[in-house]
């Protein structure tokens, strides 16, 4: 008898212990009918007025609120599953709430088998989850955020092309933000419109021929207020048939993009549901349309300094020819000359696999590259007989002339081979360095030779043109000589092509 009172103290305070737990506690017998459970499993499912001890859950789901009946048939599926594993099995189920929504529960069933490998009982422990599932949601949805913004930043960063980071912004934006539809539309200081400029997940094209003034449409009213505007009348945006035509759009929300205190234009985003109210939401689009706002202020940074360049280079291009004309003045022997080895350069250099860069360099450097003649006095430029010691002596300063004239201007720096190398010879008998072989940089040993072909083959005061055939002979004897013998083989391969008509 005392062994009796003993056992109902200790099944007393394991009902007290069981039923003060938080979590949801249930034994059931081997066929999954219940026979204990705590009050927290009893309110879950409202079945605390309910005699529920030798019940299944598909048949209790008769007894209480309809809204459970998915979860019970499912709580019988997954009791087979613990059955059949044999051993402890662990899994989320989601429990409806009469208010609406849910609950998720971390449930654990333990299945206890008899001696002989019958089913006997199974225990069932659940523990309410729910707030950390919405904590692992936030923080996925966080970082989720986060790899779109850094996404963006890496498209701003890497290129300075409008077109493609707004595509890159765009796809984020309609992804992360969950919203059927939005567009960019960029602000024309110098027309003071909003132009269209990119858009996704329209289904006309009407959006494209959008050109709004200050005040006009939402757009054009957010950027006279310069803040955002949410709409979520249905009508009202019915009424904006520029966009919505066909559109079924319900729900609004435009934002300014500014940068530096200037307007760069408005983010539109769209809506056929409802655009959510939830604040980080907002906050998120704030930060997007921050990260659109650097984007194009960039871009038309790099656009405005490209033009710059453009200009810059145009001009500088146009003082060298300026410079090359004023050499040829006065000199009509030579007229023609530069547009003639010009072209001869470049052709040679591009069959030399002389890349972009290293042809605008040697293109300026034909233009100037007896510049240093100016130094020269014109009797001795234009004297039609042989130049005495003492002239040629005079005429060979040219190069180091040319080089203290161009070396003072960084933009030519590049340029400056020509002008003061291309009377170098490869045996080092030329001047003004008496510089050998591969001493004397690429582009002055390409030119040498243009020079000397432009200069046998046309008429000079002093002398009447060679013959082609002559000059060819006098450049093959000159090989490894005064010409470097690679760039000599290049040379006549292209002279014989072009005899052949190719």
């Amino acid at each position: 008898k005392r062994a009796e009172e003993e056992l109902r103290d200790v099944n007393t305070r394991l009902s007290v212990l069981i039923n003060a737990a938080p979590d949801m506690i249930c034994f059931k017998d081997g066929k999954s009918r219940w026979l204990e459970a705590n009050t927290t499993d009893l309110a879950l499912f409202k079945l605390t007025n309910v005699d529920y001890r030798g019940k299944t859950d598909a048949e209790l789901a008769d007894f209480t609120d309809p809204i459970y009946r998915d979860a019970f048939l499912n709580c019988e599926k997954s009791d087979e599953a613990a059955w059949k594993k044999g051993t402890i099995s662990r899994g989320e189920e989601i429990i409806p709430l009469p208010e609406g929504g849910h609950t998720t529960y971390d449930v654990i069933k333990a299945p206890i088998f008899d001696w002989d490998g019958s089913r006997k009982g199974l225990i069932v422990f659940g523990r309410d989850i729910t707030e950390k599932k919405k904590a692992e949601q936030a923080l996925y949805k966080r970082l989720s955020e986060l790899e779109a913004l850094r996404t963006i930043d890496r498209a701003i960063t890497s290129s300075f092309d409008l077109r493609i980071t707004l595509e890159i912004l765009l796809k984020q934006a309609i992804h992360k933000l969950s919203v059927d539809a939005i567009a960019i539309l960029l602000f024309d200081p110098d027309l003071q419109i909003l132009k269209y400029t990119a858009s996704q997940g329209f289904r006309t094209a009407d959006i494209e021929a959008a050109e709004l003034r200050p005040g006009q449409g939402f757009a054009g009213e957010i950027m006279l207020e310069r803040h955002a505007l949410h709409i979520t009348d249905a009508q009202a945006i019915e009424r904006d048939k520029m966009f919505t035509k066909g559109e079924s759009f319900s729900a609004y929300y435009g934002i300014p993009l500014i940068a530096k205190g200037q307007m760069k234009g408005i983010m539109e985003i769209f809506h056929r549901a409802g655009i959510s109210d939830d604040p980080d939401w907002a906050n998120f689009i704030e930060t997007l349309s921050n990260q659109t706002a650097i984007a194009i202020d960039n871009a038309q940074m790099f656009d405005t300094l490209q033009h710059k360049n453009l200009e810059l280079a145009l001009a500088y291009d146009a003082t060298i020819e300026g410079w090359s004309r004023a050499l040829e003045l006065g000199k009509e022997e030579s007229t023609g000359h530069a547009e003639r080895i010009i072209e001869l350069t470049i052709e040679l250099a591009q069959a030399l696999g002389l890349g972009k860069n290293e042809l605008i360099s040697i293109r300026q450097g034909v233009l100037l590259h007896d510049i240093g003649k100016m130094g020269v006095p014109d009797e001795i430029l234009l004297k039609k007989g042989p130049l005495t010691k003492a002239e040629r002596k005079i005429m060979q300063e040219h190069p180091q002339i040319a080089y203290d004239l161009l070396s003072k201007i960084s933009y030519l720096k590049q340029a400056l081979a020509i002008p003061h190398y291309h009377h170098e010879k490869w045996d080092g008998t030329g001047y003004p360095d008496g510089l050998r072989g591969q001493q004397i940089p690429l582009a002055a040993r390409i030119f040498a030779i243009v020079d000397v072909w432009d200069a046998l083959t046309n008429d000079r005061p002093y002398r009447q043109a060679w013959s082609q055939k002559k000059v060819i002979r006098y450049i093959r004897e000159q090989r490894g000589k005064h010409f470097d013998p690679e760039i000599t083989d290049s040379f006549l391969k292209l002279r014989s092509r072009e005899s052949q008509g190719f």
